[in-house]
């Protein structure tokens, strides 16, 4: 009786181990067919998969449109794991068809895709560093892209990392370091041929690094997040963003010697115009405050606060455009003895008030022609 049952087990389990092959075989090959399909970005040519027992080896060509030179083509090479235990479904490379450069690298990238039947797959494409010399210098450290997708290859999550990047040309600096990006999607998305395809669509981004130095600009830790919603049906959009940066120091030129800390901002964006790609030829400002007009925008700065020298900055604006045109109202309440980091004609504006120096303001935009600016109540001419 036992060995029957031991007989049993063992012919389930070979039959288990060597279905599960052919399973996934057919599964990766069924994926195959999904990702090199042609997009509106580029085409796929030269395509071919060979299926294999325990794995399956693959291989196609991206042409990217409007590209007159095909040696610059993309081979992507890569082969599949036919087993549902494996780590990585896939593994590949993209051959580097930069070859006459600078960069003498055979592979470009590296590329892994993990093995999760039920739930999203993470594609994980680590680039090779990139370090070019002419009349200036270049530098790309660990390059990284994440692309997460579901079973029927849309497009839910993207997120770019980077080590460091380097730019120097003639005098300019331009230096980033523990750079990184997330796009986020609440929707599945494939092939986008229109901007009507995002409609409804809830898109959030993150934007991080550790620092920044562009020409004596340096920034210390800056996260910046916002999000995007569009509504093709009224041809608008609404966005809110928040930006908070550590420190802030200023080029010397402008005699500041002291850094901003605590940079935080916070803007709400509501009913902005929608610009379609065939209209940003013919559009100029004039145009969009129009439409903005027509679409009754609004914008709240609802905290632009900061600190200096350990003394406050904080401030609050909001702006509405109608068919009457603009009207802006706002405050900025400082910290006493902050007035002497700026210039004598800024600071002659703020009042005294509560041990605060006070500057309060609207301007007032009728039809964009006819403008009024008063600060403190008392109406300043307008040149």
């Amino acid at each position: 009786m036992f060995k029957k049952i031991l007989y049993v087990l063992v012919s389930f389990l070979f039959v288990f181990i060597v279905g599960q092959f052919f399973i996934m075989g057919s599964i990766n090959k069924s994926l195959f067919e999904k990702i090199s399909q042609d997009t509106s970005m580029y085409d796929i040519y030269n395509t071919s998969f060979n299926k294999g027992f325990f794995t399956s080896e693959a291989e196609f060509k991206i042409a990217v449109l409007n590209s007159e030179n095909q040696n610059n083509d993309f081979k992507i090479k890569m082969i599949f794991n036919n087993n549902i235990f494996s780590k990585n479904l896939l593994e590949g490379v993209i051959k580097n068809p930069f070859m006459d450069s600078e960069i003498k690298s055979e592979n470009l990238a590296e590329f892994t895709l993990d093995n999760s039947l039920f739930k999203k797959n993470l594609l994980k494409i680590n680039f090779i560093d990139v370090k070019l010399n002419g009349n200036g210098k270049l530098v790309f450290k660990k390059p990284e892209l994440k692309i997460l997708f579901d079973k029927e290859a849309k497009f839910h999550n993207l997120e770019i990392n980077l080590e460091k990047f380097l730019f120097v040309e003639n005098k300019e600096v331009i230096e980033i370091d523990n750079f990184n990006y997330q796009l986020n999607s609440d929707k599945g998305l494939s092939d986008i041929t229109d901007i009507k395809d995002l409609n409804g669509v809830l898109f959030s981004n993150n934007i991080g690094f550790s620092k920044i130095k562009i020409s004596g600009l340096i920034i210390d830790k800056l996260k910046l997040y916002w999000t995007n919603k569009i509504d093709t049906t009224n041809d608008t959009y609404n966005s809110k963003l928040k930006m908070n940066i550590y420190s802030l120091t200023l080029p010397e030129e402008l005699k500041i010697k002291e850094s901003f800390k605590d940079f935080d901002l916070k803007i709400n964006m509501y009913n902005l115009p929608l610009i379609y790609p065939d209209s940003v030829s013919t559009l100029n400002p004039q145009t969009y405050l129009t439409l903005m007009q027509q679409s009754k925008s609004t914008l709240s700065i609802d905290n632009l606060s900061c600190s200096l020298d350990n003394k406050n900055i904080n401030s609050n604006i909001d702006v509405n455009i109608d068919s009457k045109g603009l009207n802006a109202n706002g405050n900025i309440v400082l910290d006493k003895d902050i007035l002497k980091y700026f210039p004598m004609e800024f600071a002659l504006y703020f009042k005294p008030k509560d041990d605060k120096y006070v500057l309060n303001f609207s301007f007032n935009s009728l039809n964009f022609y006819k403008n009024t600016l008063k600060i403190n109540n008392r109406i300043m001419k307008m040149y």
